[in-house]
């Protein structure tokens, strides 16, 4: 296991040195929501939601949104790094913790599956994949998505828990399905029905109904656990411009056609890059899903179950799967087919532990050419990352210790109540430095801030408006003198705009949370007493039981068998 964390360190070493760095739109939106959202944690706000400080301190709804658990890790990382006033090496330790998560849980899932060798050399090369290392961390820094790799193989090896009688897994199950809807909504919905396929294939198996039903029932759990993000994420997207999204059309990110498929085409640079990182993953995956089909102890429906998911995620990049994207019009969320290499990486992981296992001395012709195959496929992982990490992060033009914090925001994430543009609306209120408030017809000093109140004393000799240097957002709400009154979007600016009335005043306005934020708490508080609760009666079982939970594994062929 230690090695794992070995190659972790080093196929991320400079994430450690140098930080994650702000090269790419990606990589600088997570670097400023680390900022903010950091800064708000240690101020004690225990879940931001509303970043006060992004858009020039006009203010961000993001975390109603976007998933918090990395950045809540990344937080708790901040006082272990020194001289890291934006966050930028804290991301990068971060990094390297969420790639060696990726490898443990592979191991951790493929040992039941095989011997712990090939187990520990897949773990090892699913974190090298350079789709995972390439191109989620070192060329665009998609800081959400890369860690979303470190907790899929931990939901297949729960589930394979389950299902081997460890009943108390289906706790781990839920947490472990829980932190990937916290990580990465379109790596959720991806990878979410081949996980039910999984889970299908085990029952087919097992033959046994209940352990399918404990393991539904431990992601449902997953999904209780995860309401308080998920609940306002989904129901909350009428309040800003949620289609600019779909901006990104799916369309135009297939391999081999263009946007109206009128011609066949590459499409530029950087999607060939892409397509041959996918490929050599293809040819990686299935040379050693062929060595290990030729073995009468291979397990063949994970192999035939693999090698199609892989397949399949394939056939997803593809314009021909065009027909499936309009029949589930929710798939076009995902924004860019490509995505489905968090299956093509998974499958492939499984594949090589397979064909390692199976492998026999002397070599045969076909599994001396399907080898030669897969080493080359390995090679140019290799290469795909080397190449990417010596182009920008070798010798880096930024200094992590010394990088100014940015505001700037992803535009899905702008309020319907903006009618120009969030830099003219910075513009026009000047810098983020100045007095938060302004008033018509009266005076008035801000008396305390933060995130989600603001408190002031008015004086008005009439009818006043008070202008806020905040962003209009459902929920915001004034007090006067305790008293509710209509907030309502400035025009045109969408600031909070409130109308005070004649006298001295104590108010305070305040971004209250609306049923979808209340009925998220409830819903996982409600589960985690369920969770409490089921983890307090397993201990009750293994301490009366034990024979009760017992592991029964697979029968695996052993080492001398496979040579291996």
């Amino acid at each position: 296991m230690a090695w794992l964390f070995f190659f972790g360190a080093l196929f991320s070493l400079p994430m450690l040195i140098h930080g994650l760095g702000p090269f790419f739109w990606d990589a600088r939106l997570a670097g400023n929501w680390h900022y903010h959202f950091s800064q708000q944690f240690w101020q004690g706000e225990l879940y931001p939601r509303w970043l006060s400080g992004m858009n020039e301190g006009l203010g961000s709804p993001v975390f109603f949104y976007y998933p918090p658990l990395p950045y809540w890790i990344t937080s708790l990382l901040g006082p272990l790094v020194p001289k890291d006033p934006v966050g930028w090496r804290a991301l990068g330790i971060s990094a390297f913790l969420g790639l060696s998560l990726s490898g443990l849980g592979c191991y951790l899932w493929l040992r039941e599956l095989t011997a712990k060798i090939p187990a520990l050399v897949a773990g090892i090369l699913f974190m090298l994949m350079p789709y995972h290392l390439a191109k989620d961390l070192y060329h665009h820094g998609v800081f959400a998505e890369f860690w979303a790799f470190a907790w899929v193989p931990f939901t297949l090896y729960f589930v394979d828990q389950v299902f081997h009688g460890q009943r108390i897994s289906v706790l781990g199950l839920a947490a472990s399905y829980a932190a990937l809807i916290m990580t990465h909504l379109p790596t959720t919905l991806i990878f979410s029905p081949f996980l039910i396929g999984y889970v299908a294939l085990r029952w087919h198996l097992a033959k046994s109904g209940r352990p399918m039903l404990v393991t539904l029932a431990g992601m449902v759990l997953g999904v209780g656990l995860s309401a308080i993000y998920l609940i306002p994420a989904m129901t909350m997207q009428k309040y800003i411009t949620m289609e600019e999204i779909r901006k990104y059309h799916y369309a135009s990110s297939f391999f081999f056609g263009d946007f109206d498929f009128k011609t066949l085409n590459l499409g530029g640079e950087y999607k060939e890059w892409l397509l041959g990182l996918v490929l050599a993953t293809l040819a990686g995956g299935l040379s050693f899903a062929f060595i290990a089909q030729g073995t009468a102890t291979s397990p063949k429906p994970q192999i035939h179950f693999w090698a199609g998911a892989m397949l399949g995620a394939f056939f997803m990049m593809l314009p021909v799967s065009d027909f499936v994207w309009r029949l589930f019009p929710v798939l076009q969320v995902i924004q860019f087919p490509w995505r489905f290499n968090t299956v093509l990486c998974t499958g492939a992981a499984a594949l090589m532990a397979f064909g390692l296992h199976a492998l026999k001395r002397p070599l045969g012709l076909k599994n001396l050419i399907l080898l030669q195959i897969g080493y080359a496929a390995v090679l140019a992982w290799l290469y795909f990352n080397v190449a990417q990490v010596l182009r920008l992060h070798i010798v880096p033009t930024y200094d992590a210790s010394s990088a100014s914090p940015d505001t700037a925001d992803a535009p899905e994430y702008r309020s319907r109540d903006l009618k120009i543009s969030r830099g003219e609306v910075a513009q026009k209120m000047g810098d983020s430095t100045l007095e938060l408030s302004s008033i018509v017809n009266g005076t008035g000093k801000t008396a305390l801030v933060r995130p989600r109140e603001i408190q002031l004393n008015v004086t008005a000799q009439e009818n006043c408006i008070l202008l806020l240097r905040q962003f209009h957002f459902a929920g915001w709400t004034a007090f006067v003198n305790g008293q509710p009154v209509i907030t309502k979007p400035s025009q045109l600016d969408g600031l909070i705009e409130a109308i005070i009335p004649p006298g001295n005043h104590a108010v305070s306005v305040e971004l209250l949370p609306l049923w979808p934020e209340k009925a998220g708490r409830v819903a996982s508080g409600f589960s985690f007493v369920a969770f409490a609760a089921l983890s307090l009666w397993f201990w009750k079982i293994r301490r009366l039981s034990p024979k009760d939970v017992k592991l029964v594994p697979e029968k695996v062929p052993n080492q001398t068998e496979t040579g291996s």
